[in-house]
């Protein structure tokens, strides 16, 4: 699918383009800046996907450029500029690889794993830097002691009273850990999430849709890498393994949400064999989108989930299309 972008095709371009910008610089929606790209390769193909992603990068970087008001040269004004860009970059690429047929992958879940796990080797070297660097640590820590103060502004708190609810090294730690054990689950999240939704909305018909999630199902070969990183997890705990475990943690979070989609996809075969009408449907998921949301709880339902997802290995509940 790539057709040559026509005349009366670049308002496409042009507008989805745009939306995606505003959505990055949207707080709330940034996550979400793929999807209008995404609907942009499903309605007009890859000519025009790769013309409004030269219009996003571009935005980016003229309203950051714009927004920045560092002093000092113009070298250490565009740094900063250059590695926004520059992760975004890697984004759009993701998602240009995952909609392209690549060599010897049909199956576009291998494919966003295999973009993955390439960005994973990639970013080896640059991990261990980080995970050793002091100036990273440096950097964590003034954005920690800026979310700090501007909670204290927030609300009206002195500086003594927020100091003893808070623990600035202990919050640094956290978030570098959090950082590191989730990039690359970030990462994949993002591209699955903005190819199945930009897809879904850019169809032209019902059978250009994604297809169900009551047909995923994980091949059992899944299940040994995923369990290989979380016992290399667990082994952490007891002997500091480093970036190994960073590794780990991402490969065994990936794997985990992949079978939490396959435990949604047996919920949803399921209530198809029993009919459930669409309004149910409905209130099932806005009710497990709350509950996803709820700490504690939330963990624990999407634990279940996955659990259910690696029963079907010994479980048939008789779903199609089994690899």
């Amino acid at each position: 699918m790539n057709a040559p972008v026509r005349g009366r095709d670049w308002w496409w371009v042009v507008g989805l383009s745009l939306l995606a910008v505003v959505f990055y610089y949207l707080n709330v929606l940034m996550v979400a800046f793929l999807v209008p790209l995404q609907v942009l390769y499903a309605r007009r193909g890859r000519q025009a996907f790769l013309q409004g992603a030269v219009v996003v990068l571009v935005g980016i970087a003229a309203i950051g450029f714009a927004l920045d008001g560092a002093s000092g040269g113009l070298a250490l004004r565009l740094l900063p500029i250059g590695i926004e860009v520059g992760e975004v970059l890697l984004l759009l690429l993701g998602l240009l690889a995952v909609n392209v047929r690549l060599v010897g992958i049909g199956r576009r879940i291998y494919r966003l794993l295999a973009v993955t796990g390439i960005l994973g080797v990639l970013s080896v070297p640059l991990l261990v830097y980080a995970s050793q660097s002091g100036e990273v640590t440096s950097a964590i820590r003034g954005m920690v002691k800026a979310t700090l103060a501007l909670v204290q502004s927030s609300l009206g708190m002195s500086p003594d009273s927020l100091a003893q609810y808070s623990d600035v090294d202990k919050a640094t730690a956290l978030l570098k850990g959090i950082v590191f054990r989730g990039y690359l689950f970030a990462y994949f999240v993002m591209l699955a999430a903005s190819w199945r939704l930009g897809s879904s909305l850019g169809a032209r018909t019902l059978e250009e849709r994604p297809v169900p999630l009551s047909r995923f199902v994980l091949p059992e070969a899944v299940l040994w890498p995923v369990l290989a990183s979380w016992a290399t997890v667990v082994i952490d705990r007891f002997v500091h393994l480093g970036v190994v475990a960073y590794l780990a943690w991402n490969t065994g979070l990936i794997g985990a949400f992949l079978y939490a989609l396959a435990g949604v996809g047996i919920v949803e075969h399921l209530m198809d064999r029993l009919r459930v009408g669409r309004g149910v449907r409905l209130l099932l998921m806005l009710g497990v989108l709350l509950l996803l949301m709820v700490p504690g709880v939330g963990v624990v339902l999407a634990a279940l989930l996955t659990v259910l997802g690696i029963s079907e290995l010994w479980v048939r509940f008789g779903r199609v299309g089994r690899s």
